[in-house]
């Protein structure tokens, strides 16, 4: 798991989610609405913080 990752983890909802979002609008394959780990890994961060 990279920092970035770790970091998500402490964050508050609405930064997980713009970490999110940041991430699903970069990604190729989250923009090609494929398989991507990264993608499930800020999903299920986010969803804990809320």
């Amino acid at each position: 798991m990279t920092d970035t990752m770790l970091r998500i983890t402490q964050q508050r909802p609405e930064e997980s989610y713009r970490a999110l979002l940041g991430h699903t609008l970069t990604c190729s394959d989250c923009r090609a609405d494929a398989e991507c780990p990264d993608r499930r890994r800020l999903q299920r961060d986010w969803r804990r913080t809320r």
